[in-house]
């Protein structure tokens, strides 16, 4: 589990919450009930290195009885980006998602990292824009 909390702490002091503190022990809960049976955590390693992560849950849609399968987030490592990687977790990801009898699977971008290129990647593998998110720091 430490590999992946080093990227995780990675990427989060890469991303726009860069400025809330990253809570280790609260990665840590939330990877192993996701590893237990919550969700899943699907890793990308090069070399025997972790240089990509993507975690998310299946669950009942709050108004509807249909599954609706999210991510929690998806990473790659600067230096392992232009590869494959991301393409095999959000293809990994989606065969999870389905075998869990997701209705619908979202998947989105709110770290600020790369944004237009992984709407891009999404939108090749499939996924279409269908929302905006918008965040006010009062």
């Amino acid at each position: 589990m430490g590999a992946l909390l080093l990227v995780s702490e990675q990427m989060h002091a890469e991303s726009e919450y860069r400025q809330y503190p990253f809570a280790i022990d609260k990665m840590a809960r939330l990877f192993g009930a996701l590893i237990d049976g919550q969700g899943c955590v699907l890793v990308a390693e090069r070399a025997g290195q972790i240089v990509g992560v993507m975690a998310g849950y299946c669950e009942e849609s709050w108004f509807t009885p249909a599954k609706v399968a999210g991510e929690y987030g998806l990473y790659v490592v600067p230096e392992a980006r232009g590869s494959r990687h991301a393409v095999g977790l959000v293809n990994a990801f989606r065969e999870w998602a389905l075998e869990q009898g997701a209705d619908l699977i979202q998947i989105g971008i709110t770290t600020g990292i790369t944004t237009e290129r992984t709407a891009d990647l999404y939108e090749r593998l499939g996924f279409r824009r269908c929302g905006i998110i918008f965040d006010y720091k009062g």
